[in-house]
């Protein structure tokens, strides 16, 4: 059983930091557990490499991960005022770090190539 620090109850307004405790709880979780969840992997990936821009792919990433932000919360014990708006509010979140994380992946791939490529030339940039 959850003891009560455990449980935060939202009832406030974004800015209070009973709110923020939450959103930064429950965030927290998620990074810790959502790259471990192979199929949260494959699905985010495949979102991202097939879009056009990685921005592109964020509504539907965001709403792929709030059904696993929804477990999360609530496995947390954590009770909520109105739950669509927080859950997507924490989703949008996890997603814009997962679409940081994946361009700075795509960008380290390109200049290790870029790289490679220039070392056998004989340019050895």
């Amino acid at each position: 059983m959850k003891s009560p620090r455990n449980q935060i109850e939202v009832q406030c307004a974004p800015h209070d930091s009973d709110y923020l405790a939450y959103v930064d709880h429950v965030y927290d979780c998620c990074d810790a557990e959502l790259p471990s969840i192979r199929e949260h992997n494959e699905k985010i990936t495949a979102l991202l490499e097939g879009a056009e821009t990685p921005k592109d792919a964020k509504a539907e990433i965001t709403g792929h991960v709030q059904k696993y932000v929804e477990k999360i919360a609530r496995r947390e014990g954590v009770l909520v005022g109105s739950p669509a708006g927080n859950f997507k509010a924490i989703a949008e979140r996890v997603a814009d770090d997962w679409i940081a994380g994946y361009e700075e992946e795509q960008a380290y791939i390109a200049n290790a190539s870029k790289q490679r490529a220039n070392e056998g030339s004989g340019l050895g940039l």
